[in-house]
């Protein structure tokens, strides 16, 4: 019997991979030591190893070749030195003792468990489904309001519990969300959470069209009588109509940025899975290639030089994969860490918000729509005045009008205000009125016949 069937024979990879210092767990796994392993990727078997990241395998002369840089026979005498084996010995003398083997029969038991464990929760899941539905929920809210109703209405207090949605309410608030109490405790420490300022920002929002409701409303319900009165009126809905014109242009504008951020994003994403997913077809047939070679006897010349041809192929392209793959990366500012689970997720926050911002446009072009009707109302009114004093009469209030609707708008959106925006959204209220351009600066005297 020759010194590598001996030492095969009597030395299992595993013992030889713990005798030479390196950290095999319980499932026969350890970190490769011929290439960065940052988690156990290599297999050791009985009689062979083979890393699932870098390709490596062979037996357990190969292992100890690759470790400290032998010739197969230096490892096979290496091998027989550590571990006492003689060749001038017959086999059974020197046979080691065989190591323990796991404990299969508790593994097995074990792995039983954990299988009735999983099947009992996807049945619970089931059953949550359709007992936590939304018509359960729905149905659930609905008694949850009667009862605090009635308890409401017999302590005398006079506020009701409605459990609809706003929208189904008719509303056109716009809902706060949740913010929990990690972003609370945030802001307590004095940072500002994403859900806390948005909440801040919805209110302000709210509060702004409660006030610009309240004021159509009034105008709508007043009677005009003087001039003065109607120029006032007439005033005070452009300066709400200015308003609403510079909300739905800030919604514009984050749509725009949004939607140039998804175009840039969707793409890269396909892209990049398309990366990910040919950097794995091609390790795995390089993996494949890489076995098949090991195993091929060296008699078979040509076949041996076109698997290594086929090989180089592939790592060249792995490699070119891989730059194209960091370089798409890097022009993201992601990381190859986090990129696979934070790229859909911002594309999804992304997607969210732009149907917030869409859904706010829906709500102030209602609100612009009417405050029109209301305007129009106004013109008939102001058939029965002087055309030229009502002009007058306006023009004299109007800078006061527009600086009232540039100060309301610096108070909601703060360092976000845009001068240029406010200055666009007087032009776009000029068109909607058919007003003379100079008529909305104060320069001339030219007005629509209309009015």
């Amino acid at each position: 019997m020759t010194l590598f069937e001996l030492v095969k024979q009597n030395i299992c990879v595993p013992d030889a991979a713990k005798h030479y210092g390196l950290q095999v767990n319980r499932n026969g796994m350890c970190s490769c030591p011929f290439h960065e392993d940052r988690h156990p990727s290599m297999k050791l078997n009985e009689r062979y190893f083979y890393c699932f990241g870098c390709g490596a395998t062979g037996d357990v002369t190969d292992l100890v070749a690759r470790l400290f840089d032998l010739s197969n026979y230096e490892a096979a005498q290496k091998l027989a030195q550590d571990f006492g084996i003689d060749p001038d010995k017959p086999p059974a003398a020197i046979a080691l003792p065989k190591p323990e083997r796991p404990l299969l029969k508790a593994y097995r038991q074990e792995e039983v468990r954990c299988l009735r464990v999983l099947c009992d929760y996807l049945h619970l899941l089931e059953s949550w489904k359709v007992q936590y539905s939304d018509e359960q929920l729905v149905l659930w809210r609905a008694a949850w309001a009667d009862v605090a109703n009635r308890y409401l209405e017999r302590s005398g207090h006079e506020e009701r519990i409605d459990h609809r949605s706003h929208a189904e309410r008719g509303l056109l608030e716009r809902p706060t969300v949740h913010e929990g109490v990690v972003a609370r405790a945030m802001e307590k420490k004095g940072i500002i959470s994403d859900r806390c300022e948005l909440n801040r920002q919805i209110k302000a929002d709210n509060a702004l069209l409660q006030e610009l409701r309240g004021q159509v409303k009034k105008l709508a319900q007043a009677v005009k009588s003087t001039l003065p009165a109607l120029a006032e009126a007439m005033e005070n809905l452009q300066k709400n109509l200015l308003l609403f014109c510079y909300q739905l242009g800030y919604l514009c504008k984050g749509k725009e940025r949004l939607n140039a951020s998804l175009n840039t994003l969707r793409p890269a994403l396909t892209q990049y899975n398309q990366l990910a997913k040919d950097i794995r077809d091609k390790t795995k047939e390089r993996r494949s290639l890489l076995t098949e070679k090991k195993a091929l006897s060296a008699v078979h010349v040509f076949r041996h030089r076109e698997l290594a041809a086929k090989i180089a192929a592939l790592t060249e392209d792995l490699e070119e994969l891989r730059s194209e793959k960091n370089l798409l990366l890097a022009s993201l500012a992601y990381t190859e860490e986090d990129a696979a689970d934070k790229f859909p997720k911002d594309i999804a926050a992304m997607e969210q918000s732009l149907k917030r911002l869409e859904e706010q446009e829906q709500k102030y072009s209602t609100e612009l729509d009417a405050a029109l009707n209301e305007y129009a109302g106004l013109r008939e009114q102001a058939q029965g005045f002087n055309r030229v004093q009502l002009y007058e009469a306006r023009q004299a209030i109007r800078p006061g009008k527009e600086q009232e609707a540039e100060n309301r708008a610096q108070e909601v959106y703060g360092e976000k205000y845009n001068p240029l925006l406010m200055f666009d959204s007087k032009k776009a209220v000029s068109r909607m009125l058919h007003e003379d351009i100079l008529t909305i600066w104060g320069i001339g005297y030219k007005f629509n016949d209309k009015l």
